[in-house]
């Protein structure tokens, strides 16, 4: 029986280890001097707050800099695949550790790092006829900072 009982913790264990290096959702603080900001200005400090339930992903990303500072919500519908975008709110994919997220005017390309700890976002801004890309290099935080 308690063979039974610590298998089983250890089992419950070893899959919420996996979750937690799969999930996106959390506080994740940019390492700025390893992102690349393309053309856009660099900002002093940039957070990601994400957060998922079972049909759709909300993200609040929190930025300041020399331009001042300012945050941005932005609202993901879960899908198997991708449709036309036909609000504001956006379509996102999530597939083991990569996610997809688009709305109209942006493409993100997420991929949590083998152990869970690293976020990396490739991201195309569109700007008239063209895109700006950028690649963003999170850390995952246990605490939302002030």
């Amino acid at each position: 029986m308690r063979l039974t009982v610590l298998l089983l913790t250890a089992l419950g264990l070893t899959v919420a280890t996996s979750e937690a290096k799969t999930d996106v959702s959390g506080v994740w603080m940019a390492v700025i001097d390893r992102c690349d900001f393309g053309t856009a200005s660099r900002p002093l400090r940039l957070v990601l707050n994400v957060t998922r339930d079972e049909n759709r992903l909300k993200v609040i990303e929190v930025f300041d800099g020399a331009d001042g500072a300012g945050l941005a919500e932005r609202q993901y519908e879960l899908r198997r695949g991708f449709s036309p975008i036909r609000s504001a709110l956006g379509r996102a994919k999530i597939t083991g550790r990569t996610a997809v997220l688009q709305l109209p005017e942006r493409l993100d390309k997420w991929r949590i790092s083998e152990d869970g700890s690293e976020l990396i976002v490739t991201r195309w801004i569109r700007r008239s006829s063209t895109a700006q890309q950028q690649v963003l290099i999170f850390r995952r935080s246990r605490a939302i900072p002030i």
